[in-house]
């Protein structure tokens, strides 16, 4: 989460110093925008797991382990979908004059998702709450409470808590998917290699971000990403965050990334992309 906070901050800083509306406006269009697509696939790949999840349930190899823990991925959906239109009422509530109120209900919610989460099922308490602890944390309350924050702006804040739940909930829900397989052996080859980037339309000063990983952001596939000729580490969810200010001339540009990782029998792969993005 703290690494996600720097990004704000950055971004935040950014805006503030530039005196041209037009590209405020834009450069929080292109972010809101990266958001909303990495969330849309983050929970196309959670649906995923809960379809596995269900097939395991007819497997007579799998079914008695299934049953159980498809229990608890429907739970820990239940609760997760509470939270999300509880986050959704924040962010259409949200005012100039309300935002401590609005900090203060963020906080309950937060504090009450983690609560029943917990009560789950403890198997995965141990291996979920280092995230769950750094969601709304001290940093974040921090920012989203500074009088020198604009309304817009804590709203891409709300939306960045939202997408954490979303990579959360992916976690907790694919985890109860490898506690269905047999050996515990993640099906992370089932999605491959994976790659986002926030928007494909910059304008100069502009910040690109782009978040890499292997299968649903899991560190067992032991991946080497690479951008921009770059070796990114991964953060403590499994994924891969690389930024970059944009101060190209108006044009198409690519930029290379390079995903390596093992499979489950053993070898290596190895995923090339091309990011395309243009300067406007």
């Amino acid at each position: 989460m703290k690494q996600k906070l720097n990004i704000l901050f950055i971004v935040l800083t950014l805006l503030s110093c530039n005196s041209h509306e037009s590209k405020e406006e834009h450069a929080y269009d292109s972010f809101a925008e990266g958001l909303d697509v990495s969330d849309e696939r983050i929970k196309y790949y959670t649906s995923e797991e809960i379809r596995t999840l269900i097939s395991k349930t007819a497997d007579p190899s799998t079914s008695q382990k299934a049953t159980i823990w498809y229990q608890n991925a429907s739970k820990i959906k239940e609760i997760t979908d509470d939270l999300y239109l509880d986050l959704d009422s924040c962010t259409e509530s949200l005012s100039e004059t309300n935002y401590l109120q609005v900090s203060t209900k963020l906080v309950s919610l937060i504090s009450k998702y983690k609560e029943l989460i917990a009560q789950v099922n403890s198997e995965i308490n141990d291996d979920i709450l280092p995230s769950l602890k750094k969601v709304a944390d001290s940093n974040f309350l921090e920012t989203f409470n500074s009088k020198e924050v604009r309304i817009k702006f804590r709203k891409l804040l709300l939306k960045r808590l939202y997408s954490s739940v979303v990579l959360i909930e992916n976690r907790l829900i694919s985890t109860c998917n490898y506690y269905t397989s047999p050996g515990c052996i993640l099906r992370y080859d089932q999605f491959s290699a994976l790659i986002n980037q926030n928007s494909k339309h910059f304008k100069l000063g502009d910040e690109l971000e782009i978040t890499a990983g292997v299968g649903w952001y899991s560190k067992a596939a032991q991946p080497t990403i690479e951008i921009n000729n770059k070796e990114i580490k991964l953060n403590e969810i499994g994924y891969a965050k690389f930024k970059t200010i944009i101060d190209k001339k108006p044009g198409r540009y690519t930029m290379p990334a390079k995903i390596k990782y093992t499979a489950p029998g053993g070898e290596l792969q190895i995923a090339n992309f091309e990011i395309e993005y243009t300067v406007e």
